[in-house]
């Protein structure tokens, strides 16, 4: 992760500026910037990301074992989906402009902007340094075998194209 220190060190300590911090992930599908305790001293435990999906954009299927998640969306359109902990699913279901979205601690879910505009989501976590896990990184240690017989393929090797890079944000196909 970068250090996202803020630009002044005579800010006022319960403010933070998103302008002043650098992107701690960028591509064709968005951007991510994180206020963490090291760059806003004031967020003693839970931090503050502003994820930005272009039209298309996902962020992709993951879940954070330590944390909850609460969105609140300033602009755009978004699909959202999640999973419980004990398989009821909700979704998908869409978002917009001016709606909040709380996702329980360790449910997995994704994001996507379905809007022809950019969406923007200021995200609230309970924890100063959230864990994510994504899909394509847990896929990424199963084998062919143990995928094909999950997903009751018979093709095993259906599975070796995938992805498992990982990436958290990921462009309009």
């Amino acid at each position: 992760m970068k250090n996202n220190k803020p630009k002044s060190s005579k800010e006022n300590p319960h403010k933070i500026s998103f302008s002043d911090l650098s992107y701690d992930f960028e591509n064709t599908g968005g951007t991510v910037k994180m206020a963490r305790q090291e760059s806003f001293p004031m967020l003693t435990g839970s931090s503050l990301y502003l994820l930005n999906l272009k039209p298309g954009g996902l962020r992709t299927p993951h879940w954070h074992p330590n944390c909850a998640e609460l969105g609140y969306i300033t602009k755009g359109t978004a699909e959202y989906a999640i999973v419980s902990n004990y398989g009821e699913k909700d979704g998908p279901f869409t978002a917009k402009a001016g709606d909040a979205v709380f996702i329980p601690k360790a449910y997995f879910h994704y994001i996507k902007n379905t809007g022809e505009d950019d969406l923007e989501i200021i995200i609230f976590f309970n924890d100063e340094k959230p864990e994510d896990i994504g899909l394509n990184e847990a896929s990424a240690i199963l084998s062919d075998d143990v995928m094909s017989q999950t997903f009751d393929i018979r093709d095993k090797n259906i599975f070796s194209d995938f992805n498992k890079d990982g990436d958290l944000i990921i462009g309009k196909k």
